[in-house]
């Protein structure tokens, strides 16, 4: 005995049906603008806006202070900053690895063998 009907309506649940209810999922996912960001997200896309008063010449603290100010939403300049610089930390990262390389001595260099 297949079911093929619901017992409210009458329209057939096929296969088609089901693969057009999913793509019909999949492009309302797709297209739903964001009602909701982080603090970063809204940086993010602040980033032309923050550079400008940068230039203006507010501190990175002044814009913090700012948008506590106008909209009631507590920034931190750390947060600020790592949204105006997102590679920072691949670049310091990149930085360190690199500086651990050129100090990397033998297991017998440490073990006192092979010195003048």
């Amino acid at each position: 005995m297949e079911r093929t009907t619901n017992n409210r309506d009458s329209v057939p649940i096929t296969a088609d049906l089901i693969k057009r209810v999913s793509d019909g999922m999949d492009e309302a996912i797709r297209t739903r603008p964001k009602d909701i960001f982080t603090k970063r997200e809204m940086l993010v896309q602040l980033h032309e806006k923050l550079t400008a008063m940068r230039k203006a010449g507010f501190t990175i603290e002044q814009i913090s202070a700012w948008i506590k100010q106008t909209v009631n939403v507590s920034v931190s300049p750390a947060t600020i900053r790592a949204a105006m610089n997102p590679h920072a930390k691949k670049k310091k990262r990149a930085r360190r690895a690199a500086a651990m390389d050129t100090q990397k001595i033998s297991p017998s260099e440490r073990n006192g063998e092979n010195m003048a």
